[in-house]
């Protein structure tokens, strides 16, 4: 049976949306940031439906006092405050997201930015917008980097 060229071609599409490899599509909503459990590490209310989310690219410091300054830093910005969250990616016991705040800012930014996170290369290895943020905050020696060594960095 030969198939002509536009039903392959839809049948090539509707082949490549099922691909599991491929990372769920972008999902914004509203939801209340009712608990800071870490710096990287929320839970969130949206409707009545309470769910722990991740940021995506980020992770807290290796060190108690970075986990802790990231902790502090973000129940300032964001705790009983409304967000848009962006569902970046769904992975079995773990729902990464991104926050845009009131003003329009993203949380993840914000915080490697300020070199209160730093870069994850395990979920956004190829992010080279986060990486460039983590390089700003470390050749400016901001926040965990305030005393690193130019080049060396923390093992991700």
């Amino acid at each position: 049976m030969m198939l002509r060229p536009t039903m392959a071609l839809a049948l090539a599409v509707f082949l490549v949306t099922l691909s599991p490899s491929r990372p769920a599509a972008a999902e914004d909503f509203s939801a209340r940031v009712s608990q800071v459990t870490a710096g990287d590490i929320y839970e969130i209310d949206r409707k009545g439906i309470t769910e722990l989310v991740v940021l995506y690219g980020v992770q807290a410091g290796p060190a108690p006092l970075a986990a802790q300054q990231a902790r502090e830093f973000a129940t300032q910005k964001v705790l009983h405050q409304h967000v848009t969250v962006r569902v970046v990616d769904r992975r079995p016991g773990m729902t990464l997201v991104e926050f845009t705040l009131a003003d329009g800012s993203n949380l993840s930014h914000q915080m490697l930015r300020k070199g209160i996170l730093r870069w994850d290369s395990f979920t956004a290895r190829d992010d080279q917008g986060l990486k460039d943020l983590e390089s700003l905050a470390k050749k400016e020696k901001l926040g965990m980097w305030h005393g690193a060594t130019p080049g060396a960095g923390v093992a991700p």
